[in-house]
Formats: structure tokens, C-alpha cells, sequence
């Protein structure tokens, strides 16, 4: 996963998350932008939560490499 934040005019903080698969290089999700005007944090815990169903999604596509659906586990949630 890669990712970068901006903070653009008038304090707008806009946010660009990729996810890539390490042995081929290729962009598996790419999320964003996503900008915030009022609370970059909370942006920033709503996109996490993006990237972890984005991340699960991307997994599931893979099932046959040893990578159980259930590794990936949005932060606050209580898995399975």
C-alpha cells in the first residue's frame, strides 16, 4: 500500500491511497482523492476504514495463495 496527503489552498487536506500488489507492481484499489475541509482526522479514520474493505476485497481475489479472507480486520471491529 502507498499513499500520499496534501494540504492544498484555504487548508483543504486531500488524501490519494494506492494498493499494489508487491510481486507485480500492479495497482490492485486506488482510493482517492478524498479531501477534507473541516476535520482531516476524521477523514483520515473514515478512509482507513476504506482501505481495510478495499484490502479484504483485493484479498479475496487471491484465496488461492494462502491468504485467509479473515486476516484483514478493519481497526475498531472485533473480527470474526
Amino acid at each position: 500500500m502507498t499513499g500520499s496527503y496534501y494540504r492544498g489552498d484555504q487548508g483543504v487536506v486531500e488524501f490519494h491511497v494506492e494498493i499494489i500488489d508487491a510481486n507485480s507492481g500492479e495497482v490492485l484499489r486506488a482510493i482517492g482523492p478524498v479531501e477534507s475541509r473541516e476535520s482531516p482526522e476524521r477523514v483520515a479514520d473514515e478512509l482507513s476504514l476504506a482501505v481495510a474493505g478495499a484490502v479484504d476485497t483485493a484479498v479475496a481475489l487471491f484465496p488461492s495463495q494462502g491468504t485467509p479472507k479473515a486476516a484483514v480486520t478493519p481497526r475498531g471491529s472485533r473480527g470474526p
